[in-house]
């Protein structure tokens, strides 16, 4: 009775014109959280329920499916999280369920190591949102060029007014464009990097990356990202379940093995133990996986 409910709620918000602007300003509120009261909170519950089952998950099309997302998530609603996680310094030692962080999350303090041994690397982090993280490792590998990207234009103009740093660019790039821009530029390793971004990838454009990242002698891919134990399976795609909120529950690795790329490294971290400590997280885990091209470089025709 009580999905029901919530269905027939989520239906009548979002098909009848009367509720049109209640309909936008609900999904908008999925970002910034302007909701008034107890009420509100369930209609937003049950209008993005409703919506992201019956209108965006349906969409075949990835590029439309896209549109659909920026019309809850575009405008200023990517620049109030990349706000949001710009007040949060970086600190290795800080405490992140029953771990510190640098065990919890370990791409940004591997990446630093192996960059260490790095002369002339081309870094380019997927979805940089707040550009801390990127920013981080610019400054402390001067020699390296380091770009961070975003399909928000907000949130690049964000990025580029908070930081001015010389190895350091930003740029308005979709996680499927990355290949492309990896052919073109001069470099002997390219690491591509994603820390909670590639979740929100659509699937269809994560098999284009990876594909196309396999094809780049001296490319690798290196990211950290939310799962859970258990998707909510409401796509055709297998590999990768829906989570809710837009984000998917990636079987990076698998996605990885039919491009043809090695895996160096996979694991699954559970920071959120035990049970009893963490019942709001305790099904969440981190995907840490880092794959490299197996692709030679061609060598050049005199």
């Amino acid at each position: 009775m009580k999905d029901f409910i919530t269905a027939t709620i989520g239906y009548t918000i979002c098909n009848f014109r009367l509720f049109h602007g209640l309909k936008r300003r609900l999904l908008r509120s999925n970002t910034d959280g302007n909701r008034s009261g107890f009420i509100e909170e369930r209609l937003f519950r049950a209008t993005l329920r409703w919506w992201q089952k019956n209108v965006y998950l349906q969409e075949n099309n990835p590029e439309a499916r896209e549109r659909l997302k920026w019309y809850v998530m575009g405008d200023d609603a990517g620049k109030i999280w990349a706000q949001h996680y710009d007040n949060q310094p970086l600190d290795f030692e800080s405490q992140v369920g029953s771990m510190v962080y640098q065990q919890a999350c370990p791409l940004l303090p591997e990446l630093d190591r192996e960059l260490k041994s790095l002369e002339n690397a081309y870094v380019i982090q997927i979805g940089a949102s707040s550009g801390r993280e990127i920013a981080w490792l610019a400054e402390r590998h001067p020699k390296l060029k380091f770009l961070g990207t975003d399909i928000y234009s907000e949130i690049i103009d964000f990025e580029m007014n908070r930081y001015n740093i010389p190895n350091l660019n930003f740029l308005r790039l979709s996680a499927d464009q990355i290949p492309s821009l990896g052919k073109v530029i001069d470099h002997e390793r390219l690491l591509v990097i994603s820390s909670g971004a590639l979740e929100y990838v659509q699937p269809e454009h994560l098999e284009v990356l990876f594909k196309g990242l396999s094809k780049l002698p001296g490319a690798s891919i290196h990211l950290l990202e939310p799962t859970t134990k258990t998707g909510n399976d409401q796509t055709d795609f297998k590999a990768s379940p829906f989570m809710g909120n837009f984000a998917y529950a990636h079987d990076y690795a698998w996605y990885a093995k039919q491009s043809g790329m090695q895996i160096e490294q996979v694991e699954k971290i559970s920071p959120y133990t035990p049970q009893e400590k963490y019942p709001d997280l305790h099904m969440v885990d981190h995907y840490f996986m880092r794959a490299s091209s197996t692709a030679r470089a061609i060598p050049p025709t005199e």
